[in-house]
Protein backbone atom coordinates (compact mmCIF):
# COMPACT_ATOMS: atom_id res chain seq x y z
CA UNK A 1 0.00 0.00 0.00
CA UNK A 2 2.83 2.37 0.85
CA UNK A 3 4.21 2.08 -2.64
CA UNK A 4 0.91 3.12 -4.15
CA UNK A 5 0.31 6.41 -2.37
CA UNK A 6 1.87 9.76 -3.07
CA UNK A 7 2.33 11.92 -0.04
CA UNK A 8 5.32 14.14 -0.75
CA UNK A 9 3.45 16.66 -2.89
CA UNK A 10 0.38 16.32 -0.67
CA UNK A 11 2.32 17.86 2.20
CA UNK A 12 2.50 21.15 0.33
CA UNK A 13 -1.24 21.09 -0.26
CA UNK A 14 -1.91 20.44 3.40
CA UNK A 15 0.14 23.47 4.44
CA UNK A 16 -2.34 25.78 2.75
CA UNK A 17 -5.33 23.85 4.01
CA UNK A 18 -3.94 23.80 7.54
CA UNK A 19 -4.59 27.54 7.71
CA UNK A 20 -8.24 26.83 7.04
CA UNK A 21 -8.26 23.90 9.41
CA UNK A 22 -7.12 26.09 12.31
CA UNK A 23 -8.94 29.25 11.28
CA UNK A 24 -11.66 29.51 13.86
CA UNK A 25 -12.89 28.40 17.24
CA UNK A 26 -16.34 28.81 18.73
CA UNK A 27 -16.44 30.32 22.20
CA UNK A 28 -15.31 27.62 24.64
CA UNK A 29 -17.24 26.70 27.73
CA UNK A 30 -14.45 28.23 29.82
CA UNK A 31 -12.05 31.09 29.17
CA UNK A 32 -9.47 29.13 27.28
CA UNK A 33 -8.18 29.89 23.85
CA UNK A 34 -9.00 26.76 21.88
CA UNK A 35 -6.50 27.46 19.15
CA UNK A 36 -3.75 28.07 21.67
CA UNK A 37 -4.63 24.87 23.52
CA UNK A 38 -4.50 22.97 20.28
CA UNK A 39 -1.17 24.57 19.33
CA UNK A 40 0.21 23.58 22.73
CA UNK A 41 -0.95 20.01 22.08
CA UNK A 42 -3.25 20.11 25.11
CA UNK A 43 -5.65 17.83 23.31
CA UNK A 44 -7.48 16.53 26.37
CA UNK A 45 -8.24 20.08 27.48
CA UNK A 46 -9.52 20.97 24.01
CA UNK A 47 -11.93 18.04 24.22
CA UNK A 48 -12.99 19.09 27.70
CA UNK A 49 -13.43 22.83 27.10
CA UNK A 50 -14.07 23.45 23.41
CA UNK A 51 -17.20 22.91 21.36
CA UNK A 52 -15.95 23.59 17.84
CA UNK A 53 -16.31 20.26 15.96
CA UNK A 54 -13.37 20.90 13.66
CA UNK A 55 -11.01 21.68 16.55
CA UNK A 56 -12.27 18.71 18.53
CA UNK A 57 -11.59 16.53 15.48
CA UNK A 58 -8.11 18.07 15.27
CA UNK A 59 -7.55 17.19 18.93
CA UNK A 60 -8.49 13.56 18.29
CA UNK A 61 -6.15 13.56 15.28
CA UNK A 62 -3.42 14.86 17.55
CA UNK A 63 -4.06 12.11 20.10
CA UNK A 64 -3.76 9.63 17.22
CA UNK A 65 -0.28 10.98 16.53
CA UNK A 66 -1.11 13.25 13.61
CA UNK A 67 0.19 16.81 13.49
CA UNK A 68 -0.18 18.88 10.33
CA UNK A 69 2.94 20.94 10.88
CA UNK A 70 5.14 18.04 11.96
CA UNK A 71 3.85 16.20 8.92
CA UNK A 72 5.29 18.88 6.64
CA UNK A 73 8.82 18.08 7.81
CA UNK A 74 8.28 14.38 8.42
CA UNK A 75 11.15 12.06 7.58
CA UNK A 76 8.85 9.04 7.38
CA UNK A 77 8.88 7.32 3.98
CA UNK A 78 6.29 8.75 1.59
CA UNK A 79 3.03 6.89 2.03
CA UNK A 80 3.96 5.50 5.41
CA UNK A 81 0.85 5.85 7.52
CA UNK A 82 2.61 3.62 10.03
CA UNK A 83 5.49 6.06 10.33
CA UNK A 84 3.25 9.13 10.12
CA UNK A 85 1.11 8.11 13.10
CA UNK A 86 3.78 6.11 14.92
CA UNK A 87 1.66 2.96 14.74
CA UNK A 88 2.73 -0.12 16.66
CA UNK A 89 0.85 -3.32 17.50
CA UNK A 90 0.56 -1.99 21.05
CA UNK A 91 -1.03 1.37 20.21
CA UNK A 92 -2.88 0.87 16.93
CA UNK A 93 -6.23 0.02 18.53
CA UNK A 94 -6.20 3.16 20.66
CA UNK A 95 -5.15 5.34 17.73
CA UNK A 96 -7.83 3.84 15.50
CA UNK A 97 -10.39 4.75 18.18
CA UNK A 98 -9.18 8.36 18.20
CA UNK A 99 -9.56 8.53 14.42
CA UNK A 100 -13.11 7.17 14.66
CA UNK A 101 -13.90 9.86 17.24
CA UNK A 102 -12.44 12.51 14.93
CA UNK A 103 -14.74 11.31 12.15
CA UNK A 104 -17.78 11.42 14.41
CA UNK A 105 -17.10 15.04 15.37
CA UNK A 106 -17.36 16.22 11.76
CA UNK A 107 -19.47 13.47 10.16
CA UNK A 108 -21.92 16.10 8.87
CA UNK A 109 -19.68 19.05 7.99
CA UNK A 110 -21.17 22.54 8.06
CA UNK A 111 -18.04 24.48 7.08
CA UNK A 112 -15.01 24.05 4.85
CA UNK A 113 -12.65 23.43 7.78
CA UNK A 114 -14.99 20.74 9.14
CA UNK A 115 -15.14 19.10 5.70
CA UNK A 116 -11.35 19.15 5.49
CA UNK A 117 -11.09 17.62 8.97
CA UNK A 118 -13.53 14.92 7.82
CA UNK A 119 -11.40 14.30 4.74
CA UNK A 120 -8.22 13.89 6.78
CA UNK A 121 -9.74 11.82 9.59
CA UNK A 122 -11.65 9.52 7.19
CA UNK A 123 -8.58 8.92 5.05
CA UNK A 124 -6.34 8.22 8.04
CA UNK A 125 -9.07 6.13 9.70
CA UNK A 126 -9.49 4.00 6.60
CA UNK A 127 -5.75 3.61 6.04
CA UNK A 128 -5.18 2.66 9.68
CA UNK A 129 -8.03 0.13 9.65
CA UNK A 130 -6.54 -1.45 6.53
CA UNK A 131 -3.12 -1.59 8.18
CA UNK A 132 -4.56 -3.13 11.34
CA UNK A 133 -6.53 -5.79 9.48
CA UNK A 134 -4.22 -6.68 6.61
CA UNK A 135 -0.66 -5.74 7.63
CA UNK A 136 -0.72 -8.45 10.30
CA UNK A 137 2.71 -10.05 10.05
CA UNK A 138 1.32 -13.43 9.01
CA UNK A 139 3.83 -13.63 6.16
CA UNK A 140 6.62 -14.52 8.57
CA UNK A 141 7.92 -10.98 8.95
CA UNK A 142 9.48 -10.16 12.31
CA UNK A 143 6.74 -7.68 13.14
CA UNK A 144 3.40 -6.59 11.83
CA UNK A 145 2.84 -3.06 10.50
CA UNK A 146 5.85 -3.02 8.20
CA UNK A 147 3.82 -0.94 5.71
CA UNK A 148 3.72 -3.68 3.09
CA UNK A 149 0.76 -6.02 2.64
CA UNK A 150 1.60 -9.45 1.25
CA UNK A 151 -0.71 -12.11 -0.15
CA UNK A 152 0.02 -14.34 2.85
CA UNK A 153 -1.18 -11.55 5.16
CA UNK A 154 -4.34 -11.08 3.12
CA UNK A 155 -5.07 -14.82 3.18
CA UNK A 156 -4.56 -14.91 6.94
CA UNK A 157 -6.85 -11.92 7.50
CA UNK A 158 -9.64 -13.38 5.40
CA UNK A 159 -9.25 -16.93 6.68
CA UNK A 160 -9.23 -18.14 3.08
CA UNK A 161 -7.81 -21.51 2.11
CA UNK A 162 -7.51 -23.26 -1.24
CA UNK A 163 -9.50 -26.45 -1.57
CA UNK A 164 -7.70 -27.52 -4.73
CA UNK A 165 -10.94 -28.49 -6.48
CA UNK A 166 -13.78 -26.63 -8.12
CA UNK A 167 -16.84 -28.70 -8.93
CA UNK A 168 -20.48 -28.17 -9.76
CA UNK A 169 -22.95 -31.03 -10.18
CA UNK A 170 -26.11 -30.29 -12.14
CA UNK A 171 -28.79 -32.91 -12.72
CA UNK A 172 -31.32 -32.66 -15.57
CA UNK A 173 -34.92 -33.75 -15.07
CA UNK A 174 -35.17 -37.25 -16.60
CA UNK A 175 -38.55 -36.59 -18.22
CA UNK A 176 -37.64 -33.24 -19.69
CA UNK A 177 -39.23 -30.62 -17.46
CA UNK A 178 -39.37 -27.20 -19.10
CA UNK A 179 -40.39 -24.01 -17.34
CA UNK A 180 -42.17 -21.17 -19.10
CA UNK A 181 -44.05 -18.00 -18.30
CA UNK A 182 -47.36 -17.02 -19.87
CA UNK A 183 -48.76 -13.55 -19.16
CA UNK A 184 -46.44 -13.29 -16.19
CA UNK A 185 -47.50 -16.61 -14.60
CA UNK A 186 -45.08 -19.56 -14.34
CA UNK A 187 -45.92 -22.98 -15.74
CA UNK A 188 -44.02 -26.21 -16.20
CA UNK A 189 -44.22 -28.40 -19.29
CA UNK A 190 -43.38 -32.08 -19.02
CA UNK A 191 -42.14 -32.99 -22.47
CA UNK A 192 -40.30 -36.27 -22.31
CA UNK A 193 -40.86 -38.09 -25.61
CA UNK A 194 -44.16 -36.33 -26.25
CA UNK A 195 -44.23 -35.17 -29.91
CA UNK A 196 -45.28 -31.54 -29.73
CA UNK A 197 -44.24 -28.40 -31.60
CA UNK A 198 -43.00 -26.83 -28.38
CA UNK A 199 -40.96 -29.79 -27.23
CA UNK A 200 -39.22 -31.28 -30.23
CA UNK A 201 -40.15 -29.36 -33.32
CA UNK A 202 -42.59 -32.07 -34.55
CA UNK A 203 -46.34 -32.00 -34.84
CA UNK A 204 -48.56 -33.00 -31.97
CA UNK A 205 -50.60 -31.66 -29.11
CA UNK A 206 -49.09 -30.48 -25.86
CA UNK A 207 -51.26 -31.57 -22.94
CA UNK A 208 -48.79 -31.85 -20.08
CA UNK A 209 -48.76 -28.25 -18.94
CA UNK A 210 -49.08 -27.66 -15.20
CA UNK A 211 -49.64 -24.66 -13.00
CA UNK A 212 -46.52 -23.79 -11.04
CA UNK A 213 -47.66 -20.77 -9.00
CA UNK A 214 -44.62 -20.59 -6.73
CA UNK A 215 -42.18 -21.32 -9.53
CA UNK A 216 -40.52 -24.21 -7.70
CA UNK A 217 -40.90 -26.87 -10.40
CA UNK A 218 -42.67 -29.23 -7.98
CA UNK A 219 -45.87 -30.25 -9.73
CA UNK A 220 -49.20 -31.84 -9.04
CA UNK A 221 -49.16 -34.03 -12.16
CA UNK A 222 -52.73 -35.20 -11.57
CA UNK A 223 -54.15 -31.87 -12.70
CA UNK A 224 -52.77 -30.53 -15.99
CA UNK A 225 -53.92 -27.12 -17.15
CA UNK A 226 -54.62 -27.36 -20.91
CA UNK A 227 -56.40 -23.99 -20.90
CA UNK A 228 -53.10 -22.18 -21.07
CA UNK A 229 -51.90 -24.11 -24.13
CA UNK A 230 -53.35 -21.67 -26.70
CA UNK A 231 -51.27 -18.92 -25.13
CA UNK A 232 -48.05 -20.86 -25.51
CA UNK A 233 -45.91 -20.15 -28.52
CA UNK A 234 -42.39 -20.80 -29.69
CA UNK A 235 -41.65 -17.20 -28.73
CA UNK A 236 -42.39 -17.85 -25.06
CA UNK A 237 -39.33 -17.79 -22.76
CA UNK A 238 -38.41 -21.36 -21.91
CA UNK A 239 -35.83 -22.85 -19.61
CA UNK A 240 -34.82 -26.42 -18.89
CA UNK A 241 -35.56 -27.35 -15.28
CA UNK A 242 -32.43 -28.73 -13.63
CA UNK A 243 -31.29 -29.30 -10.10
CA UNK A 244 -28.13 -27.86 -8.58
CA UNK A 245 -26.57 -30.73 -6.65
CA UNK A 246 -23.26 -31.06 -4.84
CA UNK A 247 -21.27 -27.86 -4.75
CA UNK A 248 -17.56 -27.42 -4.02
CA UNK A 249 -16.03 -23.96 -4.27
CA UNK A 250 -12.31 -23.68 -5.06
CA UNK A 251 -11.77 -21.56 -1.93
CA UNK A 252 -13.22 -21.76 1.55
CA UNK A 253 -13.70 -19.00 4.13
CA UNK A 254 -13.45 -19.18 7.89
CA UNK A 255 -17.03 -18.48 9.14
CA UNK A 256 -15.75 -16.53 12.16
CA UNK A 257 -13.52 -14.38 9.98
CA UNK A 258 -16.37 -13.95 7.52
CA UNK A 259 -18.46 -12.15 10.13
CA UNK A 260 -15.50 -9.90 10.94
CA UNK A 261 -14.89 -9.19 7.28
CA UNK A 262 -18.53 -8.20 6.78
CA UNK A 263 -18.03 -5.46 9.35
CA UNK A 264 -14.63 -4.45 8.01
CA UNK A 265 -15.84 -4.17 4.41
CA UNK A 266 -19.24 -2.64 5.15
CA UNK A 267 -20.49 0.09 7.42
CA UNK A 268 -18.82 -1.37 10.50
CA UNK A 269 -20.95 -1.30 13.60
CA UNK A 270 -18.87 -3.74 15.64
CA UNK A 271 -16.41 -3.11 18.44
CA UNK A 272 -13.49 -4.06 16.18
CA UNK A 273 -14.75 -1.98 13.25
CA UNK A 274 -17.00 0.91 14.32
CA UNK A 275 -16.63 2.28 10.77
CA UNK A 276 -16.08 -0.07 7.85
CA UNK A 277 -14.48 0.44 4.46
CA UNK A 278 -17.78 1.28 2.75
CA UNK A 279 -18.60 3.73 5.50
CA UNK A 280 -15.22 5.48 5.20
CA UNK A 281 -15.47 5.69 1.40
CA UNK A 282 -18.87 7.35 1.73
CA UNK A 283 -17.50 9.88 4.22
CA UNK A 284 -14.59 10.67 1.92
CA UNK A 285 -17.06 11.31 -0.89
CA UNK A 286 -19.10 13.58 1.38
CA UNK A 287 -16.01 15.59 2.32
CA UNK A 288 -14.80 15.91 -1.26
CA UNK A 289 -18.27 16.95 -2.43
CA UNK A 290 -18.41 19.69 0.22
CA UNK A 291 -14.94 20.90 -0.69
CA UNK A 292 -15.78 20.99 -4.39
CA UNK A 293 -13.69 18.06 -5.51
CA UNK A 294 -10.10 16.94 -5.25
CA UNK A 295 -7.82 18.71 -2.80
CA UNK A 296 -4.59 18.86 -4.77
CA UNK A 297 -2.31 15.85 -4.43
CA UNK A 298 -4.05 14.66 -1.29
CA UNK A 299 -6.68 13.20 -3.61
CA UNK A 300 -4.01 11.04 -5.23
CA UNK A 301 -3.39 9.27 -1.95
CA UNK A 302 -7.12 8.76 -1.48
CA UNK A 303 -7.58 7.48 -5.03
CA UNK A 304 -4.63 5.11 -4.71
CA UNK A 305 -6.14 3.59 -1.57
CA UNK A 306 -9.53 3.31 -3.27
CA UNK A 307 -7.98 1.62 -6.30
CA UNK A 308 -6.11 -0.85 -4.13
CA UNK A 309 -9.29 -1.94 -2.34
CA UNK A 310 -12.00 -1.44 -4.99
CA UNK A 311 -10.02 -3.37 -7.61
CA UNK A 312 -12.58 -5.61 -9.34
CA UNK A 313 -11.07 -8.86 -8.05
CA UNK A 314 -8.96 -9.27 -11.17
CA UNK A 315 -6.14 -11.17 -9.46
CA UNK A 316 -8.15 -14.34 -8.82
CA UNK A 317 -6.78 -16.49 -11.68
CA UNK A 318 -3.22 -15.94 -10.45
CA UNK A 319 -3.96 -16.83 -6.83
CA UNK A 320 -4.20 -20.53 -7.61
CA UNK A 321 -1.87 -21.39 -10.51
CA UNK A 322 -3.28 -24.92 -10.83
CA UNK A 323 -7.00 -24.24 -10.75
CA UNK A 324 -7.10 -20.47 -11.08
CA UNK A 325 -8.57 -20.07 -14.57
CA UNK A 326 -11.18 -22.80 -14.17
CA UNK A 327 -12.00 -21.48 -10.71
CA UNK A 328 -12.71 -18.02 -12.08
CA UNK A 329 -14.98 -19.44 -14.80
CA UNK A 330 -16.86 -21.67 -12.38
CA UNK A 331 -17.34 -18.94 -9.81
CA UNK A 332 -18.79 -16.60 -12.42
CA UNK A 333 -21.19 -19.32 -13.62
CA UNK A 334 -22.20 -19.94 -10.03
CA UNK A 335 -22.78 -16.23 -9.50
CA UNK A 336 -25.27 -16.17 -12.38
CA UNK A 337 -27.08 -19.09 -10.74
CA UNK A 338 -26.95 -17.44 -7.32
CA UNK A 339 -28.23 -14.11 -8.64
CA UNK A 340 -31.30 -15.87 -10.09
CA UNK A 341 -32.12 -17.74 -6.88
CA UNK A 342 -34.84 -16.69 -4.46
CA UNK A 343 -34.38 -16.86 -0.71
CA UNK A 344 -30.75 -15.77 -0.56
CA UNK A 345 -28.97 -12.89 1.14
CA UNK A 346 -28.88 -11.09 -2.21
CA UNK A 347 -32.53 -11.78 -3.00
CA UNK A 348 -34.35 -12.36 0.31
CA UNK A 349 -37.77 -13.96 0.39
CA UNK A 350 -40.20 -13.33 3.21
CA UNK A 351 -43.19 -15.39 2.11
CA UNK A 352 -44.46 -18.07 -0.24
CA UNK A 353 -45.37 -15.59 -2.96
CA UNK A 354 -41.80 -14.31 -3.12
CA UNK A 355 -40.73 -17.52 -4.82
CA UNK A 356 -42.66 -16.92 -8.01
CA UNK A 357 -39.63 -15.22 -9.56
CA UNK A 358 -38.66 -16.40 -13.01
CA UNK A 359 -35.29 -17.75 -11.98
CA UNK A 360 -34.06 -18.82 -15.40
CA UNK A 361 -30.38 -18.13 -16.06
CA UNK A 362 -30.18 -17.00 -19.66
CA UNK A 363 -27.26 -17.64 -21.96
CA UNK A 364 -25.54 -20.02 -19.56
CA UNK A 365 -23.34 -22.80 -20.93
CA UNK A 366 -22.88 -25.59 -18.42
CA UNK A 367 -20.99 -27.94 -20.72
CA UNK A 368 -17.93 -29.24 -18.97
CA UNK A 369 -19.00 -28.28 -15.46
CA UNK A 370 -22.08 -30.44 -14.90
CA UNK A 371 -22.40 -33.87 -13.42
CA UNK A 372 -23.16 -36.65 -13.76
CA UNK A 373 -23.77 -35.48 -17.33
CA UNK A 374 -22.62 -32.25 -18.91
CA UNK A 375 -25.45 -29.89 -19.77
CA UNK A 376 -25.71 -27.20 -22.40
CA UNK A 377 -28.83 -25.64 -23.89
CA UNK A 378 -27.71 -26.79 -27.33
CA UNK A 379 -27.90 -30.43 -26.18
CA UNK A 380 -31.70 -30.36 -26.33
CA UNK A 381 -33.93 -30.30 -29.37
CA UNK A 382 -36.43 -27.60 -28.60
CA UNK A 383 -38.26 -24.94 -30.52
CA UNK A 384 -37.11 -22.41 -29.70
CA UNK A 385 -33.80 -23.52 -28.19
CA UNK A 386 -34.07 -23.11 -24.42
CA UNK A 387 -32.95 -19.65 -23.40
CA UNK A 388 -31.35 -20.98 -20.26
CA UNK A 389 -31.85 -23.06 -17.16
CA UNK A 390 -34.34 -22.88 -14.32
CA UNK A 391 -32.52 -24.09 -11.23
CA UNK A 392 -33.86 -25.98 -8.27
CA UNK A 393 -31.74 -26.13 -5.14
CA UNK A 394 -31.48 -29.25 -2.99
CA UNK A 395 -32.98 -29.87 0.42
CA UNK A 396 -30.49 -32.71 0.92
CA UNK A 397 -26.83 -33.16 0.03
CA UNK A 398 -25.54 -35.76 -2.36
CA UNK A 399 -28.57 -36.30 -4.54
CA UNK A 400 -27.69 -38.75 -7.26
CA UNK A 401 -30.16 -37.32 -9.77
CA UNK A 402 -33.16 -35.09 -10.19
CA UNK A 403 -35.78 -35.64 -7.50
CA UNK A 404 -38.59 -33.10 -7.49
CA UNK A 405 -39.60 -34.13 -3.97
CA UNK A 406 -36.16 -33.18 -2.70
CA UNK A 407 -35.64 -29.95 -4.61
CA UNK A 408 -36.65 -26.39 -3.81
CA UNK A 409 -35.42 -22.87 -4.53
CA UNK A 410 -35.79 -22.04 -0.85
CA UNK A 411 -32.09 -22.08 -0.05
CA UNK A 412 -32.44 -19.37 2.58
CA UNK A 413 -35.43 -20.83 4.41
CA UNK A 414 -34.52 -20.89 8.11
CA UNK A 415 -30.91 -20.17 7.23
CA UNK A 416 -28.58 -18.59 9.78
CA UNK A 417 -24.85 -17.99 9.48
CA UNK A 418 -22.65 -19.75 10.32
CA UNK A 419 -24.64 -22.79 9.35
CA UNK A 420 -24.62 -26.40 10.46
CA UNK A 421 -26.13 -29.55 9.01
CA UNK A 422 -26.43 -30.85 5.46
CA UNK A 423 -28.81 -28.29 3.96
CA UNK A 424 -27.24 -25.53 6.04
CA UNK A 425 -23.79 -26.58 4.80
CA UNK A 426 -25.00 -26.29 1.23
CA UNK A 427 -26.56 -22.90 2.01
CA UNK A 428 -23.33 -21.69 3.58
CA UNK A 429 -21.36 -22.71 0.51
CA UNK A 430 -24.00 -21.17 -1.74
CA UNK A 431 -23.94 -17.87 0.15
CA UNK A 432 -20.18 -17.66 -0.30
CA UNK A 433 -20.56 -17.48 -4.09
CA UNK A 434 -21.04 -13.68 -4.33
CA UNK A 435 -18.20 -13.18 -1.88
CA UNK A 436 -15.74 -15.00 -4.11
CA UNK A 437 -16.98 -14.57 -7.68
CA UNK A 438 -15.16 -11.96 -9.78
CA UNK A 439 -18.45 -11.31 -11.59
CA UNK A 440 -19.84 -9.90 -8.34
CA UNK A 441 -17.07 -7.31 -8.12
CA UNK A 442 -16.80 -4.15 -10.19
CA UNK A 443 -13.74 -1.95 -9.93
CA UNK A 444 -14.51 1.59 -8.86
CA UNK A 445 -18.12 0.96 -7.84
CA UNK A 446 -17.58 2.27 -4.30
CA UNK A 447 -17.93 -1.16 -2.69
CA UNK A 448 -15.23 -3.62 -1.73
CA UNK A 449 -16.15 -7.30 -1.94
CA UNK A 450 -14.40 -10.29 -0.44
CA UNK A 451 -12.78 -11.22 -3.73
CA UNK A 452 -11.46 -7.67 -4.06
CA UNK A 453 -10.01 -7.94 -0.58
CA UNK A 454 -8.21 -11.11 -1.69
CA UNK A 455 -6.55 -8.97 -4.37
CA UNK A 456 -5.52 -6.10 -2.10
CA UNK A 457 -1.91 -7.14 -1.54
CA UNK A 458 0.77 -4.63 -2.49
CA UNK A 459 2.22 -5.18 -5.91
CA UNK A 460 6.02 -5.66 -6.03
Amino acid sequence: MAKRRRWAAARRAWVALAVLALAGCAPPKQAHDCQQLLGEEKYAQVLEDCENPELRASAYLGLAGFDLFQFIDSTAPPGSVVGLLGLTPANIDAKRAYLVNAVEEVRNPRTGPEAFALLVSSFLGLATAVEDFLDNGADGAATALDDTITQDEVDAATGMTFNGTATLNVFPAPTGHFATVVNGAPYTMVCGDLPTPLCDDTTGTLTQVYDDPDGDGILDTSSPNPAVIPDLSTAAPVGLVVQLGDLALPFSLDPVRTVEMEAFLGFGGTADFPVGVFGYLGLLDDALAYLGGAQSDLAEGIDALRDQLDNGGTCLPTLDPVNGASAETLLDILYDIYAAAAGTALNPATGETDYSAWNVVAGLDLSGVGGPATIASTDFVFAPTPIGFKFLYPTADGLGGYDDTQATPRVGDGFTYPATGSLAAFAEEFENIPRLAPAAATAGDGRVSFVELLCAADTP
